[in-house]
């Protein structure tokens, strides 16, 4: 209705300055991060290389904002070992110990300040999706691409790792439909408290974003429910 059009106009409005905030602090974290992290990007540099060899960085194109291809950058935490035929081995062959605390503590992701200050991504949204994998989910996930997508999210300090790909698609939604600078807030501390206390399942969101957590740990072999391991994931 007519009446509708001033509240709406004034919802754009704030959305605006939200998203323009949100950039500022952006680039402004980014930069000091940066700056501050210069010894840990150079030792993390010389473990890579010294354990893995050369490249240090893993370089990606992933789906940005509105699905925009971008290069996405990260510290290597696999070795470029292949089988008989020539395919990589699997993933869990190919990460050395290096790698794995790397991964564990989230200092494979530091190149995407860079990311971060370049415009294609935010220190928190939706993680981007690998390209192939865009195919697979269709159009449920085209929300993710309103926005930039996230160094970290919600979703990866819900469970993170433990989750199926369908419960984190549901946990950003429901950022997606709350993103507000206060909950940037909590989900950047949550994330640094992870990076030390190892990941872990919170029930509650995921009850919030409709996903049921009896139902996640169902046993698929055997039909029967499976808790949730409710303690840190240490070992990724």
């Amino acid at each position: 209705s007519t009446g509708d059009v001033p509240m709406l106009a004034a919802q754009a409005r704030t959305h605006s300055v939200s998203e323009l905030v949100k950039r500022i602090l952006d680039v402004a974290i980014g930069v000091i991060a940066t700056i501050l992290l210069l010894p840990v990007f150079a030792a993390v540099w010389l473990l890579v290389v010294v354990d893995m060899g050369r490249p240090a960085m893993f370089v990606q194109v992933r789906p940005g904002r509105y699905c925009a291809p971008f290069k996405l950058y990260k510290f290597r935490t696999l070795k470029s070992a292949t089988g008989p035929v020539g395919a990589p081995l699997a993933d869990d062959l190919r990460q050395t110990r290096i790698g794995r605390v790397l991964r564990r503590l989230r200092l494979d992701e530091l190149p995407q300040l860079f990311n971060v200050i370049a415009g294609q991504m935010s220190l928190v949204g939706p993680r981007p999706w690998v390209l192939t994998d865009l195919d697979g989910h269709g159009t449920s996930g085209d929300f993710r691409f309103q926005m930039r997508p996230g160094v970290t999210g919600w979703a990866q300090v819900n469970g993170g790792r433990v989750l199926d790909v369908e419960a984190k698609l549901k946990l950003d939604r429901w950022y997606c439909e709350h993103a507000n600078l206060w909950l940037d807030a909590r989900i950047l501390l949550k994330t640094m408290w992870i990076m030390f206390a190892g990941e872990h399942v919170d029930e509650k969101a995921l009850r919030d974003a409709g996903i049921d957590p009896v139902a996640l740990g169902d046993d698929k072999d055997g039909g029967h429910p499976a808790p949730i391991d409710r303690s840190p994931v240490r070992n990724i």
